[in-house]
């Protein structure tokens, strides 16, 4: 992958194809590695998509591994017409990705709505408790696959959204319910505040973490990244950008 990332940078310095911008000010993004997947940004053109062709198959050569086309798809920009996304398709044998595409359990592609997109969250977080009986655990049990497991569902997201009041609230009520114990229509009277269980222990809680404050804690860690480590290219792409400093200003 170091050598497929070298291609494109190469390929980059020659001007043999563009990167994209998300402002005029910052740096030319070619494409970026997360894990085994590669997403590239180029201009909507022939010729470009055929110079990313040319270093995929040299890649291919060298390695001896192939890209799997079947399972990659291509995104295209409002400005780009129906008939020129058919001709660029099949200039790499690629499908068109749908709006819905998604990607690491959340949608790739992001609408108004936080809430309509990140309830899919909540959905998973009550899938992975129907497969669990609580009424055979104990209060100490379910703490612990509460504190274990289900905090750390929502975790990744959280390190790059701020969720919406309303789903950190329908996340924690599902933290409670199952605490509890609570089946169906049956709901078992509620003895202690939620705040005050999320109290550390020391404090007379249970050191349960509130889903609004495990969110606002991870984003800050990604603050202090920023703040730190202002050599990487995310880095660099956010405190160049004129929204930057729209940020600060909030």
């Amino acid at each position: 992958m170091e050598v497929l990332s070298r291609l494109f940078t190469a390929y980059q310095d020659l001007n043999l194809f563009k990167g994209v911008k998300v402002a005029r000010t910052v740096p030319e993004i070619s494409h970026l590695l997360f894990a085994d997947d590669i997403f590239i940004f180029c201009k909507a053109t022939s010729e470009d998509l055929l110079t990313i062709k040319a270093i995929l198959d040299l890649f291919s050569d060298l390695s001896g591994q192939d890209i799997n086309f079947f399972k990659s798809g291509i995104h295209f920009s409002r400005n780009v017409s129906s008939l020129d996304k058919a001709n660029l398709c099949s200039v790499l044998g690629i499908k068109e990705m749908s709006k819905d595409a998604i990607y690491l359990g959340t949608n790739l592609f992001h609408g108004r709505s936080k809430v309509k997109e990140l309830d899919s969250v909540v959905q998973r977080i009550q899938n992975k408790l129907s497969s669990w009986k609580s009424k055979f655990l104990s209060f100490a049990g379910r703490s612990v696959l509460i504190k274990s497991i289900l905090a750390f569902t929502p975790a990744y997201l959280m390190n790059c959204f701020e969720f919406p009041i309303k789903i950190c609230r329908s996340i924690d009520s599902i933290y409670l319910n199952f605490w509890l114990g609570n089946y169906g229509a049956q709901k078992k009277p509620v003895f202690i505040a939620w705040d005050r269980m999320c109290n550390s222990k020391s404090l007379g809680g249970l050191g349960f973490r509130k889903a609004e404050h495990h969110n606002k804690a991870l984003l800050m860690k990604l603050g202090w990244r920023l703040l730190t480590d202002q050599s990487a290219l995310w880095a660099r792409v956010l405190k160049l950008s004129p929204l930057f400093s729209k940020i600060l200003l909030v």
